[in-house]
């Protein structure tokens, strides 16, 4: 009776083997390869006009405020078009040597950024005074 149960177990397990097998079959080896799907369209150009530009804040710089601090750096690439209908975003880092330098986008923690016309300004949401150098 034991070696009945053995050989009903080492069977179920050959038979349970052969069906995984047989279903895990790869694509090709059934003889029912897909077709090409169609090609999907071409996407629009992209925009050439980018402009990058890099300012050192200085901790002489900061002017305190009611909400922390913050500098206005006169940037003329932020023009009325820009305002309406482009894209201004800001990065930070803490050193000054560009061999090691990690840019940070904002806002971060209690550092944000807005711009208008010809202007972005850089805030700092802390307690009044002046942050270290940017």
């Amino acid at each position: 009776m034991k070696n009945l149960k053995r050989i009903i177990r080492i069977t179920g397990v050959y038979i349970v083997g052969t069906l995984f097998l047989i279903s895990c079959a790869q694509d090709g080896r059934d003889g029912r390869d897909g077709r090409d799907g169609f090609d999907g369209f071409d996407g629009r150009d992209g925009v050439a006009n980018i402009q990058s530009n890099t300012y050192f804040v200085g901790t002489g710089d900061w002017n305190t405020t009611s909400f922390g601090a913050e500098v206005n750096v006169s940037n003329p690439a932020i023009t009325a078009d820009v305002v309406a209908t482009g894209l201004v975003q800001a990065y930070f880092s803490l050193d000054a040597n560009p061999n090691t330098r990690r840019w940070i986008a904002l806002p971060y923690y209690d550092f944000s950024y807005s711009y208008v016309q010809g202007f972005t300004t850089f805030e700092h949401y802390d307690n009044p005074g002046s942050p270290d150098d940017l």
